[in-house]
């Protein structure tokens, strides 16, 4: 399934790549963390997210600020900047009527503070797998703790070669996931730490490093 990448320019001069795939009434997934618009779509991760909703919809996505195919030294990594970046996709793509949003993980939070700003645009919030208040914020003392514990030994390991550190990063995202999807979801750190080591170029389809996530509020739950 062929799809056409475009590029946006933010206000804080930030070019976020993104991509549409499909016909039909608009879907627009909100960004998440360690993507890439090419790689996603053969990844055993994503492809089949991508096959189906680009079969039925107008499938819009785009790599976040800090990954993939979107400039890499972003800056502002926070909530509010992810959903202005959001809304610079959705109206690069001249969406003309409400569409569907989908929000995975991370892009859960994007997806209902941009809901709750444009409830005109919406016409359904779709969320999955994802938080609105996160871990650093939780009322859950044991929650917290253990985001706490996570982003700490995830911050040590990240870039390292030793497996583990990467283990425990993907279980937490794909903790049901198969040893193919996981092994692929694997290669997404090792990539981050040898674009940087090489120097990697910053713009066109050979990106695929990612930023270490940031220790702000908002974090997978």
């Amino acid at each position: 399934m062929k799809q056409q990448v475009h590029y946006v320019e933010t206000a804080d001069h930030v070019q976020l790549a993104w991509a549409e795939t499909g016909r039909g009434p608009p879907l627009v997934k909100a960004a998440t963390w360690l993507t890439h618009l090419q790689y996603d779509s053969e990844s055993p991760v994503w492809a089949h997210w991508v096959r189906f909703l680009g079969g039925h919809y107008r499938y819009i996505r785009f790599d976040e600020r800090g990954c993939g195919m979107s400039d890499w030294n972003a800056g502002d990594l926070t909530l509010p900047r992810w959903v202005e970046d959001l809304e610079a996709v959705v109206d690069a793509a001249g969406i003309d009527r409400p569409f569907a949003l989908l929000g995975i993980s991370q892009g859960a939070a994007t997806a209902i503070r941009y809901a709750v700003r444009h409830p005109r645009r919406v016409s359904h919030l779709v969320l999955y797998g994802g938080y609105a208040v996160g871990g650093l914020r939780s009322d859950d003392p044991e929650r917290a703790a253990m985001f706490r514990a996570v982003m700490e030994v995830v911050g040590l390991g990240w870039g390292s070669d030793n497996p583990a550190f990467r283990r425990l990063f993907a279980e937490r995202f794909v903790p049901e996931g198969t040893a193919e999807q996981l092994a692929r979801f694997n290669e997404a750190v090792p990539a981050d730490h040898l674009a940087g080591q090489r120097g990697g170029a910053a713009t066109g389809a050979g990106r695929c490093r990612c930023q270490r996530p940031a220790r702000a509020g908002a974090g997978a739950g």
